[in-house]
């Protein structure tokens, strides 16, 4: 396909440009390109649609600065994912759900990438902040390091929504609890009564809050059927020898359920060193739905997490909050996750039918 170019104008087309050329008023020009309910000019069909060819044959976009300073709104939200490492492990599907909400209100959306040790450059990040030119901002907390930011935030004046942080209020967060006592019932559904809680990393600060509820949802389903639940156990401060020692010993447990996906996927591989095979000698199960779950070499039972509504529902939060004339917090909203079992965790169900 072959682009064409043309090199633009020197001096970008105004509404007041096209209200000479048709005609017409400013004000009536203004109103056939962005019809507003609350403004008492009538047009005809033919006069609006008059309107916009001129505007398309003279390429005219709307001057978003000018439409900022009569708003006193700049129409952009901010998305930010807080962690501490340069690795993107969060789902697409959040910057899918915010931006189509963004598109449906005409925001735009700002990706914001903050510097690696708040501590070491805090003007850095009341920078980025203050010159983005944000109506709002929706922060993906990943490693539990918003607090990090929050004495730069708390003196924002527009309104901050936590994604993946258990907070009573600003908030949109997974029922972790609940979401691991399904798990944990679906495996010992399958038949398994000796089940294991995995995680492979220590974690880095403050521990993420779905490490102890994932961990306190495993315990409450084991309690409540009468089986005896396992500290959990963390490869990183295990080691991956006495990991493997552990996955071949006669003691293994018959099923394990790991913090999140990525998690699951080096159990597995610890498995299949150890000549394992995945569901036939040891049941294992993760956490997120990451999109490679399903096509993984044994597709991988896990919870899905809805991460594209989480975030399509912070930004509407975030938008009545900036419209409203004395915005309040709002209680958080708290959705829950969906059990997607898949053939790792399957065999042994498959045997007992």
């Amino acid at each position: 396909m072959k682009l064409r170019y043309q090199k633009k104008q020197t001096r970008r087309v105004t509404i007041k440009d096209l209200a000479e050329d048709l005609g017409l008023s400013v004000g009536a020009v203004s109103q056939a390109l962005n019809p507003r309910d609350n403004i008492n000019i009538k047009l005809k069909p033919e006069t609006i649609e008059r309107v916009r060819a001129h505007a398309r044959q003279l390429n005219y976009r709307p001057h978003a600065g000018a439409s900022s300073i009569r708003s006193r709104h700049f129409s952009n939200i901010g998305y930010m994912v807080a962690q501490h490492t340069l690795d993107r492990i969060e789902p697409t599907s959040a910057e899918f759900g915010i931006h189509d909400a963004a598109l449906e209100h005409n925001f735009r959306v700002t990706m914001l990438r903050m510097p690696s040790e708040v501590a070491k450059n805090p003007q850095a990040v009341s920078r980025v902040f203050n010159e983005s030119h944000l109506d709002g901002l929706i922060v993906l907390d990943e490693a539990n390091i918003f607090s990090e930011y929050e004495k730069i935030l708390v003196n924002t004046d527009f309104p901050v929504i936590l994604l993946n942080n258990k907070q009573s209020h600003q908030a949109v967060y997974v029922n972790d609890v609940a979401g691991a006592r399904t798990m944990t019932n679906h495996l010992i559904e399958q038949g398994h009564q000796n089940i294991a809680f995995f995680k492979a990393e220590k974690a880095t600060g403050t521990p993420h809050y779905s490490i102890e509820d994932r961990y306190q949802g495993y315990k409450e389903a084991m309690q409540a059927a009468g089986l005896q639940a396992h500290p959990m156990w963390n490869m990183e401060e295990r080691g991956e020898e006495a990991t493997q020692e552990w996955l071949y010993s006669k003691d293994r447990p018959e099923a394990i359920f790991s913090y999140n996906d990525i998690d699951a996927w080096q159990l597995c591989k610890q498995a299949y060193q150890q000549g394992l095979r995945i569901p036939d000698d040891i049941a294992i199960a993760g956490y997120n739905d990451n999109p490679a779950a399903r096509f993984s070499w044994v597709p991988l039972t896990t919870m899905s997490v809805p991460y594209y509504q989480m975030a399509y529902t912070a930004f509407n939060q975030a938008l009545a909050q900036i419209n409203a004339e004395e915005p309040k917090p709002f209680d958080s909203v708290v959705v829950e996750p969906k059990l997607c079992a898949r053939a790792s965790t399957m065999a042994r169900n498959r045997a007992l039918s």
